[in-house]
């Protein structure tokens, strides 16, 4: 038996890795963040949140999303 994906799930997907979380993880690192830094993010759209994601990686005391539109606060 073959496994064949569902190719709509998988093709939203791609785009979430290959581009917008890239894009959140290269700026982070041109950033050098430090461990305990605070982290401002301008813009909590999708390549806003995968760079609070990432940030995350890096060990920043805070991250603090700045955004013009109000919109649910992630945890």
């Amino acid at each position: 038996m073959q496994y064949r994906p569902d190719l709509k799930i998988h093709m939203n997907w791609n785009k979430w890795a290959g581009d917008i979380l890239s894009t959140g993880y290269y700026v982070c690192e041109m950033g050098s963040i430090q461990s305990g830094d605070t982290v401002a993010v301008i813009g909590a759209g999708p390549v806003g949140m995968c760079s609070m994601l990432c940030a995350k990686l890096w060990g920043p005391s805070q991250v603090i999303a700045v955004d013009i539109k109000m919109r649910p606060k992630a945890e």
